[in-house]
């Protein structure tokens, strides 16, 4: 009854729509490819240009730059006036009108082709894999060396084993690419570059005081007194303790110098030492007591900073020691034979022995402190996941210089998995591009000042993700159990009538790559660039009544981009985050037939589960660590691209004391939800809970972003447990291709100088079908 029902609807529509206009594409043709932009666009009517007429460019409406003709057959546009909202590689030009549409896919070609690794075998020497191209692919060599192709563009040739391997390929239109490969066992000279700025320099000023205002000195004096004994012809004898110390709050000048020096000048005012003498005059013993009393002890040394053995070292040169307003007063002098000549000596003992004295205390206690601060530089950690996959992650000192009133040291790096999995997909090794790593100034490209400061270098990034896919990290197999959604209530919002999902029938997914991700930096809006993955396999398993084990249904090949924001995690390391819908090219699939499903349904599981993947995919490969200040944590505040070849990424940010977090005040996260008039405070304790009805799989969620004292606020949400996202300001989140079923949205705030919220408030509602959604703009039809 119910497919009755929708073949008189289909036919409704189709008598409905058969009196309209009919809007036709007839420029640029479907899949025209050149090295230039179109020059005209043009569309046709059959009955009149349409009232409802809407025409796309990619993500533009440019239907208000068309020009319809007199006859009102036909609309056009130039090339010229549409040129900015073409772009290289694939465009989209779509015509919709009376509820119907219809699109050309063209390319743009100004790129050379594109490597695809799929395979390769160390042992024999072999590397298989093919090159794509909008156009056609005239010519390919490995190492200088040329490459064989079929007529589908795939290779499988001899490789040398190289620290680094180069593809060079050549298109129809001369257009020329060249992708290197960096072995996995390279280690990248600078991997990492990092900088203290003067801002940074002051904390550890500030801890420099601390420490030095908090020496015991008595302590210290306590097993070395006496400090001083003499004696004059055996006739005068005597020993002088000092005790009972006190003195004003020390200063603290750091100044940098260049060759790795900095300039450290302590001041310490207004000192009182307790002096006792004990001795004898001609056999006969006496004591004495009094005060010494420095108005000022002036300290200067450079702080020498150096890499020995991949290692920080610091050491003090050209130190001195002033001592201003030297004065001994006795509380009473003793008539006995000599004491003038006494007194004298401990005068004299006194003046030689406090210079060394204080010299050896101060950078006793300075050294520590500066070694301390900066020792954490060099990293050596061992990640591993839930699933017990581990990377290696090894942060050494290469370069240390000073300049422009900060502190740059420059950062060896590696990250690889120990223990590759069997499951992954042998490869030749991560992307790899030449180019420098400029040194990071004192301010951000803007003009603002920041603490510290970290340049990465996109081959440690992809070295990260290569390392992450050799470990199997990017090999997921996803059931009921550990996957929100994997159920016939999930898929529920992309089935239609003929597709065969039942109630009872239980949904599995397995993600097999057969390459690793990649990272490419482009600067846009809040992103950082975008996360590429190609020849990405997606298998649908289900396990029905009656079936002994899980069945595979169908899989679906594809190429993957999106969009990603950084941050830091709470442990310091960079956090990749994926909150936008990723672009998915379908290149092949493959339908086993043991049930129905439609072509659309198929495309629509890849378009609806990758958006909740992505996420838990990119936290799982937290490998890249970011420099570490004892007792501080690093809020990021901006990031910019660097270098000839745009190839690092500079995150920027201030210092921020663990004590000043722990002493601040929690903040609480106000939300609006599913239409409410007014923004609700919610807790955790009682949470909101609305019944929403899903169109187009989309909810937004309100977030008041202002604390205590109109302070701005940073949130960071995760959804039905997953992993979190990064942190950022927030005045509303929202979340699309939901799949059906219950869900629960957590939003968390934290202050400026990052006080976390202690009880995260939690969204819970149902999602049910309201009507079927189309995910045509996010991926191609299979």
């Amino acid at each position: 009854m119910r497919l009755i029902c929708s073949r008189i609807a289909l036919l409704i529509l189709v008598l409905s729509v058969s009196a309209c206009s009919e809007v036709r594409i007839e420029l640029p043709t479907a899949e025209f490819v050149d090295e230039e932009k179109p020059d005209s666009f043009q569309v046709s009517f059959t009955n009149g240009k349409p009232a409802d007429l809407a025409l796309q460019l990619n993500a533009a409406d440019v239907t208000d730059m068309f020009i319809t003709t007199e006859d009102g057959t036909s609309a056009s546009a130039t090339g010229v006036d549409l040129a900015e909202y073409i772009f290289p590689g694939k465009n989209i030009f779509k015509a919709s009108a009376g509820g119907l549409s219809s699109q050309v896919a063209f390319y743009y070609d100004t790129e050379g082709p594109v490597i695809h690794i799929l395979n390769t075998n160390r042992d024999s020497g072999i590397v298989s894999g093919y090159v794509a191209d909008d156009s056609a692919v005239a010519s390919l060599t490995l190492d200088g060396a040329a490459v064989s192709l079929d007529e589908n563009n795939h290779f499988s040739t001899s490789f040398s084993d190289l620290p680094f391997n180069e593809f060079t390929a050549v298109d129809a239109y001369a257009q020329v690419s060249s992708t290197q490969y960096a072995r996995k066992d390279q280690e990248f000279i600078p991997g990492m570059s990092a900088r203290l700025n003067q801002g940074g320099l002051a904390f550890l000023a500030d801890a420099l005081a601390l420490q030095l205002g908090s020496i015991d000195f008595d302590a210290f004096t306590e097993e070395q007194n006496p400090l001083i004994g003499f004696s004059i012809l055996g006739l005068f004898g005597a020993d002088l303790s000092l005790k009972n110390f006190s003195f004003g709050e020390p200063e603290i000048a750091l100044e940098v110098l260049d060759n790795g020096r900095m300039a450290t000048v302590v001041d310490v005012p207004n000192f009182s030492i307790g002096v006792e003498v004990t001795g004898n005059a001609v056999f006969i013993p006496f004591s004495l007591g009094g005060t010494l009393i420095l108005d000022n002890v002036h300290f200067s040394s450079d702080l020498v900073l150096d890499i020995v053995n991949k290692d920080l070292d610091v050491e003090m040169a050209r130190t001195k020691v002033r001592l201003d307003g030297f004065q001994l007063d006795f509380d009473r002098i003793p008539n006995i034979l000599g004491i003038e000549t006494i007194i004298g000596h401990i005068f004299g003992g006194l003046s030689n022995f406090m210079s060394p004295f204080f010299v050896g205390i101060f950078e006793g206690n300075i050294l520590p402190v500066v070694s301390e601060f900066i020792g954490e530089m060099a990293i050596n950690v061992s990640v591993t996941t839930t699933e017990d996959e581990t990377l290696d992650v090894s942060v050494v000192p290469t370069f240390l210089d000073t300049f422009d009133n900060g502190l740059t040291i420059d950062l060896g790096a590696t990250v690889v998995a120990p223990t590759p999995s069997q499951a992954a997909t042998p490869l030749l090794g991560s992307l790899y591009r030449a180019g420098e790593m400029p040194r990071i100034g004192n301010t951000t490209p803007d003009g603002a000042d920041f603490d510290i400061g970290v340049a990465i270098s996109a081959n440690m990034m992809n070295q990260a993700l290569f390392a992450a896919h050799e470990a199997g990290i990017t090999t997921i197999e996803l059931r009921p159990d550990n996957m929100p959604g994997a159920d016939p209530a999930g898929v529920s919002v992309i089935q239609s009538d003929q597709d065969d999902v039942q109630t009872t029938d239980l949904i599995g997914l397995s993600l097999l790559p057969a390459s690793a991700p990649f990272i490419k930096l482009t600067k846009a809006g809040s992103a950082s660039g975008v996360i590429g993955w190609h020849d990405v396999t997606l298998e649908f398993d289900m396990k029905r009544v009656g079936w002994s084990d899980y069945q595979n249904i169908f899989s679906v090949t594809f190429n993957l981009e999106a969009a990603y924001e950084l941050g830091a995690t709470d442990d310091g390391f960079l956090q990749i985050g994926v909150e936008q819908l990723p672009t998915i090219e379908v290149l092949a699939s493959s339908n086993t037939g043991l049930i129905q499903l439609t072509p659309t349904f198929m495309n629509n599981v890849v378009a609806y589960f990758m958006p909740v993947v992505m996420p838990t995919v990119v936290a799982n490969m937290k490998a890249i660590p970011l420099p570490r200040i004892a007792g501080y944590s690093i809020h990021p505040k901006d990031f910019w691209i660097t270098g000839s070849t745009s190839n690092n990424l500079v995150m920027a940010g201030n210092l921020i004391k663990v004590s000043t977090t722990n002493a601040d005040s929690a903040p609480n996260t106000i939300l609006a939800f599913a239409g409410t008039s007014t923004m609700e405070e919610v807790s955790s304790a009682a949470a909101i809970s609305a019944e929403l009805s899903i169109n187009n799989g989309e909810v937004t969620i309100g977030i008041l972003n202002v604390g205590a004292n109109n302070q701005q606020l940073e949130q960071r949400f995760r959804v039905d447990g997953g992993k979190w996202s990064v942190w950022k300001p927030r005045s509303e989140l929202t979340l699309r291709r939901l799949l059906g079923g219950s869900h629960d949205v957590q939003v968390c705030s934290r202050t400026a100088v990052l006080k976390q919220e202690q009880e995260c408030p939690t969204v819970s509602f149902e999602t049910t079908v309201e009507e079927q959604p189309v995910a045509e703009d996010q991926v191609e039809e299979i």
